[in-house]
Parts: C-alpha cells; sequence; structure tokens
C-alpha cells in the first residue's frame, strides 16, 4: 500500500460495497499499460474538471518533493491557491516511502 496507515484512509472510502468498487476499478487501472490506454480510460471516467486536479496534485506533489520551492511560491508559479498546496503537503505526510519513490 501507499500509506502509511490504513486508518489514514478512513473517511475517504465509506462502505463495503464502496470500496470494493474503488478496489476494481483500481484493479482496471493496473491493467493499462500506456499512456495512451490510461488517458482513453481516464477520460471515461474523470471530467476534464478532474483532470486537471489530477495534473495540478502531481506537480504541487513533484514541487513539494524537490523541497525547492517555498508553498507560496509553488502557488504562485502554478497559478495554484494555497490550500491545494496545502492539501498536497497533507497528503505528503501520510505516503509510504514506496509511493514517494514512485512519484520522484
Amino acid at each position: 500500500y501507499y500509506y502509511k496507515s490504513t486508518r489514514q484512509l478512513r473517511g475517504v472510502i465509506v462502505g463495503n460495497s464502496q470500496e470494493k468498487s474503488y478496489e476494481a476499478f483500481l484493479r482496471c487501472c493496473a491493467r493499462l499499460k500506456t499512456v495512451d490506454q490510461f488517458n482513453h480510460f481516464f477520460e471515461l471516467f474523470f471530467t476534464p474538471e478532474e483532470r486537471k486536479d489530477f495534473a495540478n496534485r502531481y506537480v504541487i506533489v513533484k514541487e513539494l518533493l524537490k523541497g525547492v520551492k517555498t508553498q507560496r511560491e509553488i502557488a504562485k508559479d502554478h497559478h495554484l491557491s494555497i490550500a491545494q498546496i496545502t492539501r498536497g503537503s497533507n497528503m505528503l505526510k501520510v505516503l509510504s516511502d514506496d509511493a514517494i519513490k514512485l512519484i520522484k
């Protein structure tokens, strides 16, 4: 798993049915092999705004992991809110070392 503790996920997925559906979705993702396949798959499940949010979160996490810029600098450089940067920063606190290596 990519979280230090499964307790940190409590409340993210509510109910056994939703949890099973989420796991099934992740298994579908795991079968995708190319960027093109991911793109088509994500176009089916996520709105353009949701995909933009994914891209922004990726930029935030990458910048925070570099450790070069302050949160305010990241927000200014990428036209993001401080709240978005803070959410990304909070997620880094619960990610496992394996997940961080994957992102770097």
